[in-house]
């Protein structure tokens, strides 16, 4: 880890997104309070959560195309500057006290749409600045500060919603976007797109329209799925552990709300439990990765998930989230390797793929 923070370009790079996922984070639990309470129904927040996945089934499979194309870290910097204006936007009606529900929804799924788009592409930027053995921890290191600075931002949020309320949420969600595109300024000068491999350069390519290259690129990548059959196991996999992840949007506010009768701030305390997991896993997970080898860790952590689900309803605590982030640090690691050291985009977008779905 100390070799990684020792390059200026990752320190950036990860302070940006431990404060936009502050932001973010901070945004969700907000909105999805605030929707339970304007409505009283969990019709309504299961509504804002498949809104948050529709954009991802409809963009992944072109994105990847972009990010092999483009500079990823310019990319990043235009998904962080659309997001916050449109979240100023609502944050302005919501302090004037004009804001709806079905605003909020339109919100989401913006906000959405590039949040799932900044996946592939900031993962891609990780391995393109870090030397090819430094990965996994790096890797690692972002996703639990991502993870981390998201869920503990949720904890925020309950203690914090009855005094500023959802304008003052959402103003410092605009905030963390404004600081993280600052830092992406300092990442690196000039525009920088990755070079193909050699294989790729050559004079028909040169001669290819714009539509002709992005349907050979797109074709390319599902060419590496039906090749690479493990991967497309890896993405159900995936599909089956964030389908039930993502039901905390819709469990987590109802249960502090009817059950608890705790309100926002028992709201905060389950979402606090999530972000102590994922700082905690990031400790663990590379070295048990190193030592009992990928498989095995994702046999350990998903065991651990499953006895900790059982034990759920008998228990006060929740102590799910530290084997959630390992198999999550395991999957990218496990991914890598079957992408070989040139990560590109279109394999990576196919991956997450079958995230929302």
């Amino acid at each position: 880890m100390r070799a990684i923070l020792q390059k200026k370009a990752l320190r950036y790079v990860f302070g940006a997104n431990m404060i936009s996922m502050l932001g973010s984070g901070m945004n969700s639990a907000a909105v999805a309070w605030y929707i339970l309470q304007a409505t009283h129904s969990e019709v309504a927040l299961g509504t804002f959560a498949v809104l948050q996945t529709l954009p991802a089934m409809l963009m992944l499979p072109f994105t990847g195309v972009l990010i092999d194309r483009e500079d990823r870290r310019r990319l990043v910097m235009m998904l962080d500057a659309a997001r916050a204006v449109v979240i100023l936007v609502v944050a302005v009606l919501a302090f004037t006290g004009k804001v709806k529900v079905w605003q909020l929804y339109v919100m989401n799924t913006l906000v959405a749409a590039g949040f799932w788009m900044f996946w592939p592409t900031i993962t891609a930027l990780i391995q393109e600045l870090t030397p090819g053995e430094e990965f996994v921890d790096a890797n690692t290191f972002l996703l639990a500060g991502i993870q981390g600075g998201w869920l503990i931002a949720g904890s925020i949020v309950g203690f914090v919603y009855n005094h500023i309320g959802l304008g003052g949420v959402l103003l410092i969600d605009f905030s963390t976007y404004l600081a993280s595109f600052l830092l992406y300024l300092g990442v690196r000068k000039g525009r920088h797109v990755v070079p193909r491999p050699a294989e790729l350069r050559s004079d028909i390519i040169a001669a290819e329209t714009a539509v002709a290259r992005f349907v050979r690129e797109m074709r390319e990548g599902i060419d590496f799925l039906r090749g690479h059959p493990s991967v497309v196991t890896l993405g159900v996999s995936w599909a089956l552990f964030l389908g039930a992840m993502m039901t905390g949007v819709v469990v987590t506010a109802p249960l502090s709300d009817n059950v608890f009768h705790a309100g926002a701030v028992g709201y905060g305390w389950l979402n606090a439990g999530w972000g102590t997991g994922a700082f905690l896993s990031a400790l663990y997970a590379p070295a048990l990765i190193a030592s009992v080898g990928a498989r095995r860790s994702i046999a350990i952590s998903m065991g651990l998930l499953a006895i900790a689900m059982v034990v759920a309803p008998l228990s006060r605590t929740r102590s799910t989230s530290p084997a959630r982030r390992c198999k999550s640090f395991w999957d990218f690691w496990w991914v890598r390797s079957r992408n070989g050291t040139w990560l590109r985009g279109s394999p990576l977008s196919a991956w997450y793929m079958p995230w929302p779905s």
